[in-house]
């Protein structure tokens, strides 16, 4: 993960979902003016957002997901071409460290994808509150061994907790996932691995989300 990061620079990356869009509805033009680095396309394989080959850096999920089997299915053919540009692949969503058998499932699919393509960034994403000091998370870094770790915290969404503003909610989420990045897969500290976030970036009416 370092040295991948190191090649393709810090990543500020923004979230598109696929399915919820027209193709009209992504413009080249102005995803060029607005200074990410990288489009996520949360809701899979889409090429046609990504200009002609070898495109703009871009990255991906797979189709697992917090209850869904997981699976080794390789990039899909109309994504072959745009592999140079691909920065990282996430893999599944949501899933509860809870369950050892899950997580030995999720680290049979990290290897998959860090043995057939090692050029990529390879990580899973949790929600902040699934991750934390605990042995499920030391079981999780030991056993999956990602290249990354990455959480989706949304201070702004829900009341934070007594006494603390939601600033304050967001630093602390970010300290935890700091700290657990910076013990690495073994715990020691000798091998920290880089870290990531989902943050809030839009508002939304129903929600709040600023």
């Amino acid at each position: 993960g370092h040295k991948i990061l190191l090649e393709k620079g810090f990543q500020i990356q923004a979230l598109v979902a696929p399915t919820n869009l027209d193709d009209s509805d992504f413009d080249l033009s102005r995803w060029e003016e607005s200074n990410f680095t990288t489009v996520n396309l949360g809701g899979g394989a889409a090429p046609a957002y990504l200009g002609n080959s070898p495109g703009i850096p871009w990255v991906r999920w797979t189709s697992s997901g917090a209850s869904s089997p997981f699976n080794m299915q390789p990039l899909f053919s109309s994504e072959l071409p745009y592999l140079a540009h691909m920065v990282a692949i996430q893999i599944g969503d949501e899933q509860y460290l809870g369950d050892s058998n899950i997580v030995d499932q999720m680290a049979l699919e990290m290897a998959y994808w860090q043995t057939n393509y090692p050029n990529l960034i390879c990580y899973n994403d949790f929600t902040y509150n699934k991750l934390g000091y605990g042995p499920d998370t030391q079981y999780y870094m030991e056993t999956v061994q990602p290249d990354m770790l990455t959480i989706q915290t949304y201070a702004f969404l829900s009341d934070p907790e007594p006494g603390n503003s939601p600033a304050e909610e967001l630093y602390e989420r970010l300290a935890r996932l700091q700290k657990t990045a910076l013990v690495g897969h073994d715990y020691t500290g000798t091998r920290p691995i880089p870290f990531g976030v989902y943050v809030q970036n839009f508002r939304e009416v129903t929600t709040q989300r600023v």
